[in-house]
């Protein structure tokens, strides 16, 4: 039976991809951050969203740490460390690569989660 902390976590990282996910409809490229206040709005809130999804890896990770790669087949490697990155070098962010990384990985993230959810619903 999974662990129903590891579960919460699960739900909140689904939570903020998901949001992250559907901000990102209307967008069709990384200039939109810079080109307005409400992109670069968005920019933040998408930034705030990937970071709290990298504090709850990490707080999975020190429950079970091959629960990520062996249950639902994701690297949290670059996810964590990304998290670190926003939390002290957030000056050092590139909104090209903060696109990529929402309209490529976060789907990624999306897949995972919920498969896994869906297969283990019984459990709650």
């Amino acid at each position: 039976m999974p662990d129903p902390f590891i579960l919460e976590r699960l739900e909140l990282i689904l939570d903020h991809a998901t949001t992250i996910h559907s901000r990102l409809e209307t967008v069709t490229d990384a200039n939109y951050f810079i080109s307005s206040a409400p992109g670069n709005q968005l920019y933040d809130s998408l930034i705030t969203r990937l970071q709290a999804m990298g504090e709850n890896f990490k707080k999975i990770d020190r429950i079970d740490n091959h629960f990520v790669a062996d249950k639902l087949n994701l690297d949290t490697t670059p996810i964590t460390r990304f998290r670190d990155l926003i939390s002290h070098h957030y000056e050092l962010l590139d909104y090209q690569i903060i696109y990529r990384i929402c309209r490529i990985e976060i789907p990624k993230v999306i897949t995972a989660i919920d498969s896994y959810l869906q297969l283990n619903r019984y459990c709650r």
